[in-house]
């Protein structure tokens, strides 16, 4: 991406970060007399938990490995613990504000208490939900499969190998994906991130799983954070067939079609063909089947399904409120007016805070058929 823009990027991140540590300051010195020495080390805490990002993305790149993903665990959980606090205590304080009026007030202290207690429960549980992947099953009537054909795929995206996803979590994903007896594996972007402990060991896990009908997958945003060439290698070198505005044709009247995001333009790594050409020049009559990683659609009609990541389903509550308002189809199944499907997976991985409140990771098992008659 341009300096500038990352520069600025993270300028804002660090603006709207350090905010929230104020948030939380204030709200501990207004209900808890701290002395002197203990104030100074609280501010330090503070003050090194909110440049955590900036350490982690240098220690990422430069010295991958278990202290960067020590770090980076406790350094994102924190993230997502502030993050829940503050959404806690401003409910409470509303909340206080209301039935105060019927004389039933909640002092600082105890609104202090409760949402450091919430909060708490959050990230627990949280770190708990984000182990228990959840495998979605859906069928997708196409138009110009044989009746009686059956081809199973999987659908997964948003892996976010990296300083807290490793070898244990790619051993698992890979198993379960193995479990479903697929024909085909496909990858909606954002496999990995920087700083993507013993890549070596998860390549090879990845290049293990061979489906008959292969596997492909496009890139997304973070494979463009984490270097278009470097991510490119890791993908064919798991196995992975990368269709960057190309196509394929894995059984005779199906077409799988590939995008780029378009976080990868901003590198410098302009599109072979954009997305409409791409789409008008497929192969007719056939069913389509497009790859892309984030949820817009930009070719309706041209297409039968359509498979997206991006949006992680919100990963946490509250977050997914706000996802929900800025992408219309940001979770699960949705058919579109006049034909076609999307499917949005909400992601198997995490990025940022290592966790999910209400919003369990998952992957998707398509089994695609032909369209009866009528």
């Amino acid at each position: 991406m341009p300096l500038h823009f990352m520069i600025l990027f993270l300028l804002v991140v660090l603006s709207v970060y350090g905010l929230g540590h104020f948030y939380v300051y204030k709200a501990l010195v207004n209900v808890w007399t701290l002395p002197g020495h203990g104030n100074h080390i609280f501010l330090g805490v503070l003050a090194f938990f909110w440049l955590s990002p900036l350490l982690i993305g240098f220690m990422s790149r430069y010295f991958p490995g278990f202290l960067t993903s020590a770090v980076a665990e406790v350094g994102y959980s924190w993230m997502g613990w502030i993050f829940l606090f503050i959404v806690a205590h401003l409910l409470l304080t509303g909340l206080n504000w209301m039935v105060g009026r019927w004389d039933w007030d909640l002092n600082d202290r105890r609104i202090w208490i409760l949402a450091t207690s919430l909060s708490l429960a959050g990230v627990i549980w949280g770190l708990i939900s984000a182990e228990r992947l959840q495998v979605r099953h859906e069928k997708v009537e196409l138009p110009t499969l044989q009746l009686g054909q059956r081809v199973r795929l999987v659908h997964v995206s948003d892996i976010h190998f990296g300083p807290t996803l490793g070898v244990p979590f790619s051993q698992k994903l890979v198993d379960r994906i193995r479990e479903q007896n697929p024909d085909l594996v496909v990858c909606t972007g954002d496999f990995l991130d920087p700083g993507i402990a013993e890549p070596e060991r998860i390549t090879r896990m990845w290049k293990d799983l061979n489906p008959p009908l292969g596997k492909y997958a496009v890139l997304g945003n973070h494979e463009a954070i984490s270097g278009v060439k470097e991510s490119l290698k890791l993908l064919q070198d798991a196995g992975f067939t990368v269709l960057r505005g190309e196509h394929v044709q894995p059984v005779p009247g199906l077409v799988l079609a590939g995008v780029d995001d378009p976080a990868v333009a901003m590198t410098g790594e302009k599109p072979k063909v954009s997305e409409l050409d791409l789409m008008r020049s497929l192969p007719r009559p056939s069913s389509v089947i497009l790859l892309k990683h984030q949820p817009r659609v930009e070719s309706r009609g041209l297409f039968d399904l359509q498979l997206s990541g991006h949006t992680h389903g919100g990963q946490i509550f509250p977050f997914t409120a706000i996802v929900s308002l800025v992408y219309k189809y940001f979770k699960g199944r949705y058919e579109l007016p006049g034909g076609g499907t999307i499917i949005v997976s909400a992601g198997a991985g995490t990025w940022g805070p290592p966790l999910r409140l209400f919003v369990p990771p998952e992957l998707h098992v398509i089994d695609l058929v032909a369209r009866p008659t009528r």
